[in-house]
């Protein structure tokens, strides 16, 4: 365990999964290229994770579908874009494989009708 405080996971993917941890596998490097949207936009720019994405699906799907459709998750990059009355946010996530990139658009666009239906 205190070792663990001094080279501690650097993703919430090494969290969920020790063994990935134990294996020290990266994240991916997602980078996303800037928009030309013009002056008066400020961007910030981060990491979501595969916590982040598994829990955004739990919250409209069942939780064994969100967490399966995540945990392919290799890394991730998001822009989040504002002006004075707008705003834009980009997500760009790259996938340990096809199959787990085909399973998170299946979860995801489940998640989509399950909120269009609520409201």
């Amino acid at each position: 365990m205190n070792a663990a405080f001094l080279d501690p996971p650097t993703t919430t993917e090494q969290i969920i999964h020790p063994n990935k941890y134990f294996s020290r596998e990266p994240r991916k490097n997602v980078t996303n290229a800037e928009l030309p949207l013009g002056e008066g936009w400020t961007l910030s720019s981060d990491v979501l994770g595969e916590f982040f994405i598994r829990t955004m699906l739990e919250l409209h799907i069942d939780e064994d579908t969100a967490r399966q459709a995540a945990a392919g998750w290799g890394g991730d990059s998001f822009d989040f874009y504002t002006n004075a009355s707008s705003y834009l946010f980009v997500l760009n996530i790259s996938w340990d494989s096809i199959a787990d990139r085909d399973e998170f658009f299946t979860a995801y666009n489940k998640m989509q009708v399950s909120v269009a239906s609520c409201c």
